[in-house]
């Protein structure tokens, strides 16, 4: 929003209009770039990581049966890294780092 707001500050002369446009579009590029990403996660990774969610959200409460597994605590708590990101998109590519040891 705010890259469209900084352009239509210009809407009034065409020609500021058009040397507003050739200059950010470095930055209009980059925001597709952002938004190509975004929707790739929505479209392909997001029933997978909401059904992530909800296996661990399941598994959190079953816990104390996992006591005695060496290994399942640990990937649970690295799953629940990951599901807790801010931005699971530009985290997609240190993923693997916490699943492959």
């Amino acid at each position: 929003m705010k890259l469209c707001d900084e352009l239509l500050l210009q809407k009034n002369d065409n020609i500021a209009l058009m040397n507003k446009i050739v200059e950010m579009r470095d930055d209009f590029l980059d925001l597709a770039e952002d938004m190509s990403d975004v929707n790739t996660f929505i479209r392909v990774q997001k029933p997978i990581f909401d059904s992530a969610k909800q296996l661990a959200d399941s598994v959190n409460s079953e816990k104390e049966y996992f006591q005695t597994e060496d290994t399942v605590l640990p990937a649970i708590a690295k799953s629940e890294k990951f599901l807790q990101w801010r931005n699971p998109t530009d985290e997609s590519a240190n993923c693997l780092n916490l699943f492959v040891k």
